[in-house]
């Protein structure tokens, strides 16, 4: 539990160079064409020192952005038998 994937539907026209992806430590952007399809402040902070891992992956008729972070070891959680646990969410204000 080192990492965290998320998914972004785009237009089936879209393509990897149309793809514009801005990471901070606790900030992600991603915007297709232009456009902002996904932004905001996360609850919980990533490596953001590497490069982004992103693909465009095809699902039938449809597209997603899907995008691999790095949690910062600042932030593993740990339960009462110092098990890793899952994040609760992703951004701060409860948009995912």
């Amino acid at each position: 539990m080192t990492e965290c994937v998320i998914s972004v539907p785009v237009e089936p026209g879209d393509r990897g160079k149309d793809v514009n992806i801005t990471l901070k430590e606790k900030f992600l952007s991603v915007a297709v064409r232009g456009r902002v399809v996904l932004e905001g402040e996360m609850a919980y902070h990533v490596r953001y020192d590497d490069d982004v891992e992103w693909e465009l992956k095809e699902f039938g008729d449809r597209k997603l952005v899907k995008i691999t972070l790095q949690k910062s070891a600042r932030d593993f959680l740990f339960n009462s038998t110092n098990e890793a646990i899952w994040w609760s969410r992703f951004f701060k204000a409860g948009k995912l």
